[in-house]
């Protein structure tokens, strides 16, 4: 039974993390929310990675499983991004082959580079959206494995250090991979781990404690601090950083408090949760090339609109679940 309730409110809170990625990529629904969002929603997936995370002794296999599992659904969806914006193209001008070719080349550029953002110096690198996520946390997890090796003391040193060098060289030049932001994830991923290893979530912290990381996280929210993990910037520096965790680990606690039974909500998130990656690559094909606003404009008022909008993508998303499971590639590509 403790096993069941464990997965229940982690598949939940993985389910809450891919809602609030697909509201913070939708129309602006609250200013207020829109912020709350952006100051821990990425930071979260990593310490649920953390959480979740085991130790492998043998590299080579620690390696192999990790890039099926997280870089085969990367190239797919990189490679339908291409695809799709070669249609979209040929559809709107009609067939051109040197525009076409420039077409398959920044988008073969960018699934080869895997930067969440464009940059043009010291060489122009073309973005590949949401779907960096999955590159940067490729090289967090497997970092991570190699820095578990470590005597206990020289872990939390390790983390930090490569966390700062994550931070400060994102700013002489943006590396493949999502490498600089899954340095700096290494922190989210350790927290996670510690969590589960002391037991955080059960265990209650001490009053000051308490004191010190509500104070954190209520800062963070109120100042607006954004945690833009796709760039690796953080508004306040490590103040953001820590805002996040302490953040994290309060809605986790929430979860887990009002998710211990299974019920209609929490079989929608779970569902959500479990099925988190083909929703997370699913959802960055429709952001670039369906125009939701264009045909779900039915109200005056904008916010009302941008939940809609919002309700359909989370549709599409739950539609695109059963699609993978009843296509044998798709399956064995999101295995």
């Amino acid at each position: 039974m403790e096993d069941k309730t464990r997965l229940l409110w982690l598949d939940v809170l993985k389910g809450i993390a891919i809602v609030l990625v697909i509201i913070g990529h939708g129309p602006v629904i609250s200013d207020h929310l829109y912020g709350f969002i952006w100051s821990f929603h990425m930071p979260l997936f990593f310490c649920i990675a953390g959480y979740t995370f085991k130790k492998y002794e043998n590299k080579k296999q620690f390696l192999k499983n990790k890039f099926r599992r997280l870089m085969k659904p990367y190239f797919f969806t990189a490679g339908m991004l291409m695809i799709c914006a070669v249609l979209r193209y040929i559809v709107s001008d009609g067939f051109n082959l040197k525009e076409t070719g420039r077409i398959i080349f920044r988008w073969g550029w960018a699934g080869i580079y895997g930067s969440c953002w464009s940059y043009e110096t010291p060489f122009p690198i073309y973005d590949i959206g949401a779907i960096w996520f999955l590159c940067a946390l490729f090289c967090s997890v497997v970092i991570f494995n190699e820095i578990l090796c470590l005597k206990e003391y020289l872990i939390p040193v390790t983390v930090l250090i490569l966390a700062y060098i994550g931070i400060e060289t994102r700013v002489h030049i943006w590396l493949p991979g999502g490498v600089q932001s899954g340095l700096t994830m290494l922190v989210f991923l350790y927290a996670g781990y510690l969590a589960r290893e002391n037991k955080w979530l059960e265990v209650k912290p001490h009053f000051m404690i308490h004191y010190i990381m509500i104070s954190i996280g209520v800062i963070c929210i109120w100042k607006q601090s954004m945690a833009i993990v796709g760039n690796n910037s953080y508004t306040f520096g490590w103040l953001t950083i820590a805002g996040a965790a302490c953040i994290s680990f309060y809605v986790a606690v929430l979860v887990r408090m009002l998710f211990r039974r299974e019920n209609l909500i929490a079989k929608i998130f779970a569902f959500w949760g479990r099925n988190s990656l083909i929703i997370m690559c699913f959802h960055l094909i429709e952001l670039d090339f369906m125009p939701w606003t264009k045909y779900f404009s039915f109200f005056a008022d904008e916010r009302a609109n941008a939940v809609l909008i919002v309700g359909m993508k989370l549709l599409f998303a739950s539609f695109m679940v059963f699609i993978v499971k009843k296509t044998a590639l798709l399956k064995y590509i999101f295995d």
